[in-house]
């Protein structure tokens, strides 16, 4: 094969078997020599060298849950003590000595604390209290009633006044409301006041003033809007043109004589 063979041609059948049998001489010499001197060259040819196929070596692991399983105890692994029969037992129990039984603590009865001074010194720094001597207690119970007689209860008519009281809210309410009408009435005193007509007086005397000359009253004119003009001639117009339709109904109206009578008196 060629190097400069960038067309990707198939090799012939030939090369193709001189190719296999120097890749199986270099697998084979690669088994026996050792590594450093070992042969990656596949062909050798003057075009592109291509390393030899070398399959994966598997190394031994080993998972870490495989130590662990050995280290920690497995029932199955331990060896099994030796069997003991039930009776055996018993009797080696029985014939065991007392002293090395369980030894029951001491019952406490269940009796009242009795408490102790802690011996405070706070007893001889206080001071001496004088415990003034109780009042004579006084029964209190209601009379014994008398049964001879049935009860009659006894009905207080009271009449009840209440006393005068005022509200917060009042006093406020209040206080408002006399600002308002203060309000309202400086606003009255104001617009009166505006209301109130002002003028100069007139004058007494009149000197050197020229006479008014006098005017005739305006009399009205008669008119004529054109309105009303343009309404007569409509009111004109449609009055003559309804005659001229009633003429006009009345000429063409078909006249004839009537039939004469063909019976026989």
């Amino acid at each position: 094969m060629d190097a400069t063979n960038f067309n990707n041609d198939k090799p012939e059948v030939g090369e193709k078997f001189e190719y296999m049998k120097d890749v199986s001489r270099v697998m084979s010499a690669s088994s026996t020599q050792s590594p450093q001197t070992k042969i990656y060259l596949a062909k050798n040819s003057g075009g592109i060298q291509k390393r030899a196929f070398v399959p994966t070596v598997l190394k031994p692991f080993k998972f870490y849950t495989e130590s662990r399983d050995n280290n920690s105890p497995n029932k199955e692994n331990s060896p099994n003590p030796p069997f003991i029969p039930l009776a055996y037992g018993v009797q080696q129990f029985l014939e065991s000595p007392t002293r090395f039984d369980a030894k029951t603590g001491k019952l406490r009865s269940n009796t009242l604390t009795v408490p102790k001074s802690p011996y405070l010194r706070t007893k001889y720094r206080s001071k001496p209290t004088t415990i003034l001597p109780s009042p004579t207690h006084v029964i209190k119970a209601n009379p014994v009633p008398d049964y001879k007689e049935p009860y009659r209860p006894v009905i207080e008519h009271r009449l009840i006044e209440l006393p005068m009281f005022s509200l917060p809210g009042e006093e406020i309410s209040k206080r408002k409301s006399q600002e308002i009408e203060e309000r309202i009435r400086q606003e009255n005193e104001k617009m009166e006041k505006m209301r109130e007509f002002k003028a100069q007086p007139l004058p007494t005397g009149f000197h050197n003033c020229p006479t008014r000359p006098y005017y005739s009253p305006t009399h009205p004119k008669p008119f004529a809007l054109l309105t009303n003009d343009r309404g007569e001639k409509y009111q004109r117009e449609f009055y003559e043109k309804v005659r001229k339709e009633q003429e006009y109904y009345k000429e063409n109206r078909f006249h004839a004589q009537p039939l004469p009578n063909f019976k026989r008196e």
